[in-house]
């Protein structure tokens, strides 16, 4: 029993040592208040990642050559990080977009030609390629390709065949250059003010078109995508300014 009185009186004073020990801290100032800059949005808590389908504007905020997975492994694509300027989707302007470009790889379907037509139509889309030469090997400086504008179609399917969690893809090859004349192109949403800032030599018109996609055509033609239906536009709005780069 003596014991335990013992420990119990050596356990009170302990609690009493401590208590005034933190309590010295305070009276001293040494327990410093927690200080941090506060969010620039507190009302908003939708992700600022794009989860809607539909037809877009993009910008590129960045080309990762050698993107991982969430393991850690490497993942056989470029990763085309992309800011909406305008879309379909309702409030969609300035959501992010990790768009995957797949590399080529003779075990896919057609020996990786489907993959080296959506590299050539994304290339050509940002102006990293100055025309199509089928079969030729190039060489492509991706960073070159940030700031760059493009449209593209989205479209949203069940991931592992689960219908609750869908995820965001590129629809066929539908990439297209911000002044391609095809019907597709044409009737996606824009923002005119951020294409106004696009360089003059990386503008199209009708006969620098015919001169890279050669016998594809123009008009209701699709340059090879295989778009089915054109976008619904957005009602109207005022455009949005092109995004600042500096500030990712």
């Amino acid at each position: 029993m003596d014991s335990i009185a013992s420990e119990r009186e050596s356990d009170i004073v302990s609690f009493e040592f401590c208590f005034e020990f933190l309590n010295s801290k305070k009276v001293k100032g040494e327990n410093m208040a927690f200080e941090y800059d506060q969010s620039e949005e507190a009302a908003n808590n939708e992700s600022n990642f794009l989860k809607d389908d539909g037809w877009f504007h993009f910008q590129v905020a960045g080309i990762d050559e050698n993107p991982t997975k969430r393991d850690g492994s490497h993942l056989d694509a470029l990763k085309v990080d992309c800011v909406v300027l305008a879309g379909t989707a309702e409030n969609c302007i300035g959501k992010e977009f990790e768009l995957p470009l797949w590399l080529p790889n003779l075990k896919q379907k057609n020996n990786g030609e489907f993959a080296r037509k959506v590299l050539t139509r994304f290339f050509l889309a940002v102006g990293l390629l100055k025309e199509h030469k089928p079969g030729s090997r190039v060489s492509v400086e991706t960073s070159d390709g940030i700031g760059r504008q493009f449209l593209a179609k989205l479209i949203s399917e069940d991931q592992d065949g689960d219908p609750s969690k869908r995820r965001l893809k590129l629809s066929f090859s539908d990439i297209f250059h911000v002044d391609d004349p095809t019907r597709f192109a044409v009737a996606c949403p824009k923002d005119l003010a951020a294409i106004a800032k696009i360089p003059a030599e990386l503008r199209m018109d009708k006969a620098k078109f015919e001169r890279i996609y050669g016998s594809h055509g123009q008009g209701t033609q699709n340059h090879g995508s295989r778009a089915t239906s054109a976008p619904v536009a957005s009602p109207p709005a005022a455009p949005a300014a092109a995004v600042n780069l500096d500030d990712f």
